[in-house]
């Protein structure tokens, strides 16, 4: 099944950054990805050495705006299965 987000197509036509929202939390993603960034991170993903979570990191390091990046990552090191 294919899906659109029209709500997005509409919003980077209006210039405005894309948005998600996980964990009740909202972010922004950068409108535009430099190329030199976007080759860096295809290595990243494509490295047999990278583990898993350094790669999650390293996506959301680069497609988040800067003042989101620290926060999403304290987002991803919460433990729900702890109790307390």
């Amino acid at each position: 099944m294919v899906t659109r987000d029209f709500d997005a197509m509409l919003a980077e036509k209006a210039g405005i950054r894309p948005t998600f929202k996980v964990g009740g939390q909202e972010f922004t993603l950068r409108s535009k990805m430099p190329y030199g960034k976007w080759n860096k991170l295809l290595a990243v993903m494509r490295d047999d050495e990278t583990s898993a979570e350094d790669a999650t990191m390293e996506f959301f390091n680069t497609v988040l705006i800067r003042a989101d990046r620290q926060r999403f990552q304290e987002l991803l090191e919460v433990d729900d299965d702890e109790d307390g």
